[in-house]
């Protein structure tokens, strides 16, 4: 995924991996121009309909604890469009609610 986070007015590109297991790895590089960000997290998900949710448990390196909500408004076999809902937008510091896009890679 390559988006730009107006709130951070950073360009920033992320790999999801999510395995049939339940788990995921996600790696983001934000760069401003001047510097470089690289931000990790894993964790467990499932899945229930059109709504997913990712559990965080290590962020950086350090345990963690975070819930994300997701809706999904489009999904194809190589593409998917969710949105976060149930979040509280006051103590996010990046786009808020955030749409993603991803393209499935092979």
């Amino acid at each position: 995924m390559v988006d730009y986070d107006t709130r951070l007015a950073a360009q920033r590109e992320s790999i999801t991996t999510i395995n049939s297991d339940g788990s995921f790895d996600i790696e983001s590089r934000q760069t401003t121009g001047v510097s470089e960000y690289i931000h990790t997290e894993s964790g467990t998900w499932k899945c229930t309909g059109k709504e997913y949710i990712f559990y965080t448990n290590i962020i950086n390196g350090v345990e963690s604890e975070n819930t994300v909500m997701y809706e999904i408004i489009e999904l194809t076999e190589s593409y998917q469009k969710s949105s976060t809902i149930n979040e509280d937008c006051e103590s996010v510091i990046t786009d808020c609610p955030a749409t993603y896009e991803f393209m499935r890679i092979q």
